[in-house]
């Protein structure tokens, strides 16, 4: 739920499940930079944003905090003007780290999605920390491409896949990390 303040709508970092930059084209440029890597930098700085995890109460029991969940980033199109997928590849494969797009979808092209390898290191205990390790740490194996005429289905079948079996619920936000910015004590003792 977005939180209003002098006009302006925030939404807590631990809400976000995914990131989409929306562009005309797959091909095209902004401020020198191509579509692809415009929308990686802006997927970057949406996963660089402080997360926080804190223990939670369900159905009467309490949990330890879970994990921060990998925020999806993704560009779509409602066309691509690149001759050949090779193209489309290589600028996807220059995405490395938190700039890494994981699908997207140019309508009349196909939708797609990015194969990863990599895991999270579960020794690491900061979840900051753990979550930009999986996403600098990660390799590109291939992309997967749907046909044109079902681009749109395909696209919404894999992300409800991440969001179902990847992602699930994202961490409870810890609202005492938000209190103490406005310098508020959030009562302990509930």
């Amino acid at each position: 739920m977005p939180l209003p303040e002098n006009g302006i709508h925030y939404i807590p970092a631990e809400g976000v499940y995914a990131v989409f930059e929306v562009k005309p084209d797959l091909k095209g440029s902004v401020d020198g930079l191509s579509y692809i890597e415009y929308a990686g930098n802006k997927i970057e700085s949406v996963r660089r944003l402080k997360r926080t995890s804190t223990s939670i109460v369900d159905r009467g029991t309490s949990y330890p905090p879970r994990p921060l969940t990998k925020i999806i980033g993704g560009i779509l199109t409602s066309t691509n003007t690149y001759a050949k997928t090779k193209t489309i590849e290589n600028h996807i494969g220059k995405l490395k780290g938190l700039k890494g797009i994981d699908m997207g979808c140019a309508v009349d092209y196909g939708a797609f999605f990015v194969e990863h390898n990599g895991e999270e290191d579960t020794k690491i205990t900061d979840p900051m920390q753990r979550i930009i390790s999986y996403y600098e740490d990660r390799s590109q194996e291939k992309i997967e491409f749907s046909k044109a005429d079902v681009s749109l289905v395909s696209f919404f079948f894999q992300l409800m896949r991440y969001l179902q079996q990847s992602i699930g619920t994202v961490a409870a936000i810890d609202l005492n990390e938000y209190a103490q910015a406005i310098n508020f004590d959030i009562d302990q003792q509930i």
